[in-house]
């Protein structure tokens, strides 16, 4: 794969605690319906209607802190993404799955159980290929199809360990992976954006 530089960058927001307090309202932090790991685009945990997409983007400080950076029009989805205690997302280093018009700017904000957590970011160093892959995240007939990417542990390169306590963009293309040691589920929330947004924009 191409390796791209751009790699994370903190958000320093002072309302973040307001933001986390008010997400808390809306994100359960139990009843995690996977072993390993629950995951639900906004509108699948939420009935699949634009009410979840209104519901995070109408809080005044998501709003806000979009429009530091002048994004809140690029926004393309909301994501609930768990991990369980000790666990590692998905079991792999991976790359999402991509979807159409998305592009490689994320953000990650931490809502519960975000201690002694770490998103891994990896450089893939291209002698072995990778692997797509399709899990079910709920099992049997209810469970949500999803597609991601594997790389082999041993063609991958460390490059950041970065904290879960903050907000943070960074660029999900890069083969990543979840540290997970806290006593309780990590429950973040993913924001994804266009491909309409650069990424030397924000990272």
């Amino acid at each position: 794969m191409k390796y791209i530089e751009h790699r994370y960058k903190e958000i320093l927001f002072e309302k973040t605690n307001i933001l986390r307090d008010k997400l808390k309202e809306i994100v359960p932090n139990t009843g995690m319906a996977h072993s390993d790991a629950w995951f639900a685009l906004a509108g699948e945990h939420f009935n699949n209607d634009k009410e979840a997409f209104k519901m995070f983007m109408d809080i005044p400080e998501m709003q806000e802190m979009l429009d530091m950076f002048g994004i809140k029009d690029r926004v393309m989805d909301f994501g609930v993404h768990a991990t369980k205690p000790g666990g590692h997302f998905l079991g792999h280093i991976h790359i999402d799955e991509y979807f159409m018009h998305q592009g490689p700017v994320r953000i990650l904000f931490p809502i519960w159980g975000y201690e002694d957590s770490f998103t891994l970011l990896y450089k893939h160093l291209g002698n072995k290929d990778k692997e797509m892959i399709r899990t079910n995240f709920y099992g049997g007939d209810e469970g949500l199809m999803y597609q991601y990417y594997a790389y082999p542990e041993d063609d991958c390169e460390l490059i950041e360990r970065i904290p879960s306590d903050n907000p943070y963009f960074f660029n999900h293309r890069m083969p990543h992976d979840v540290e997970h040691n806290g006593p309780n589920h990590r429950v973040v929330l993913w924001i994804n954006f266009d491909n309409r947004l650069p990424i030397s924009k924000v990272l």
